[in-house]
């Protein structure tokens, strides 16, 4: 083996080795390692010493690995620097491992902690009237969809579509490519009675690996799961009356639960590996339940917009505690007597890969960014179409309200000295990039860029960049 090829894959030692092996050797040996809460022993990252710093690569954390037998000129090298052996005890990786493969190490490790922020320049890049009626759902993929009926969502991979008329109709059709131009074709029509069943609230659909579940569910309080591959209901839950009307509901990532919300407030979560109901949450001044949505990072939270004060709240489905709230309403932040009309009806979460953030919007026509790891850096993306927000200052502020760490929208001052123009401008004022009517939905799209796509209840669409 070549001396480079030697000193990469851990050979000779470095200056820097050596000089960790002398600060090791001042250092007591009965060293212990921190305990976590729960009693066990953990490793910390690579890269970040016990207090939370950044620490130089000779320091980084390792764990216990077979090393390869050292040849008689490495064993001489290290035998001659003082404190070796209690290093090499301490630290055996260390020793080993050349200062090229630690720093890749902690470079793999600062990307995966720090995770792409994602902003919005509020810039319209699209504006889509094709829409005679309200647009009530949208789903997005490599391309959009955009459809006027009560809900719609993709199938099989992305390679059907399903959607739910007003009139209880299922209609799953695959989307097939062609040279010419892409069509759709007819593969399951499923007929729900809205006499006996109720009137469809909410799509939604996710394998299991032997089976394709489209999830619905009714004004009457079914949740019934579809298998696409058999054409039969896979299962068939039954909420309770006295919660009030299912208004919206959301499935685990891992297909473990489905939590549905209702008109009057409550919050019931579904072990649908037991078909059983395990918990019961309730809004505390009974806010009905626009929409929800799973938490970007944490599993068991899910996210709920309800009615009035423009109201985003975070459960706890485990412990039952309402750990966040998003706030964009002028009365005071978690009210339960001055309760602004305005309400979000759309709700989008981050995926996994991006530092963590929620969009909204609704019936102010506003979309708010609000950004979960950095919370002043949370934004509007765009206002109304009658807004004048030129000369008006926002703020996101973040303090602890009864246990609930509150996300407010604060306006400030407005801009002092404003710009006058002493001549008027050349053509025609341009037209306002903003919503008219209630904003009913929301995405984002993964390709090419992070574009937001709004959709709105006079069959508006438009494109944010």
């Amino acid at each position: 083996m070549n001396p480079e090829w030697h000193h990469m894959f851990g050979g000779a030692e470095s200056a820097a080795v050596a000089l960790v092996m002398a600060r090791r050797e001042s250092m007591p040996v009965n060293v212990h390692r921190p305990k976590s809460p729960l009693g066990k022993t953990y490793s910390l990252p690579h890269g970040v010493d016990n207090k939370g710093e950044p620490t130089p690569l000779s320091q980084t954390g390792t764990q216990p690995a077979t090393l390869p037998r050292m040849d008689s000129s490495s064993q001489s090298k290290k035998q001659s620097v003082p404190g070796s052996q209690e290093f090499a005890a301490l630290n055996p990786l260390q020793t080993r491992y050349a200062m090229c493969k630690l720093e890749l190490r902690n470079l793999v490790h600062h990307k995966e902690i720090k995770a792409p922020r994602v902003a919005s320049k509020g810039l319209l890049v699209a504006h889509l009237h094709e829409h005679k009626a309200a647009i009530n759902r949208l789903q997005t993929d490599i391309q959009q969809i955009r459809l006027e009926d009560e809900s719609v969502g993709f199938c099989q991979g992305s390679s059907s579509i399903a959607c739910v008329s007003d009139e209880g109709t299922i209609d799953v059709f695959r989307i097939e490519q062609s040279s010419q131009q892409p069509s759709a074709r007819l593969l399951y029509p499923k007929k729900v009675d809205p006499h006996e069943e109720g009137t469809i609230v909410e799509l939604a659909q996710f394998e299991t690996g032997s089976q394709s579940v489209l999830t619905y569910a009714t004004s009457h309080g079914l949740i019934c799961g579809w298998d696409l591959r058999s054409s039969k209901l896979a299962w068939k839950l039954e909420n309770d009356p006295s919660h009030g009307v299912i208004t919206s509901f959301v499935v685990d990532p891992c297909h473990s639960w489905l939590t549905v919300g209702t008109s009057a407030g409550m919050l019931i979560c579904w072990d649908l590996r037991f078909q059983l109901p395990i918990t019961n949450l309730s809004h505390p001044r009974g806010a009905r339940v626009r929409r929800l949505a799973t938490h970007p990072t944490e599993q068991s939270w899910v996210v709920s917009a309800v009615q009035g004060n423009n109201e985003v709240t975070v459960w706890d489905l485990e412990t039952g505690a309402r750990r966040q709230a998003l706030w964009a309403s002028h009365t005071p932040p978690l009210s339960q007597t001055q309760v602004s009309p305005h309400a979000v009806h759309a709700l989008c979460t981050s995926r996994q890969d991006v530092s963590p953030f929620i969009l909204t919007a609704g019936s102010d026509r506003r979309i708010r960014l609000w950004d979960l790891a950095y919370p002043e850096h949370s934004q509007m993306v765009a206002g109304a179409a009658t807004d004048n927000l030129n000369n008006v200052v926002l703020q996101y502020k973040s303090r602890l309200i009864d246990g609930t760490d509150v996300l407010q929208e604060v306006y400030c001052k407005s801009r002092q000295g404003g710009i006058h123009e002493d001549f008027p401008r050349r053509g025609p004022d341009h037209p306002p990039v903003g919503h008219h009517e209630c904003i009913n939905d929301i995405a984002v799209t993964k390709l090419p860029q992070n574009y937001i796509i709004s959709a709105g209840r006079d069959g508006v669409v438009k494109i944010w960049k």
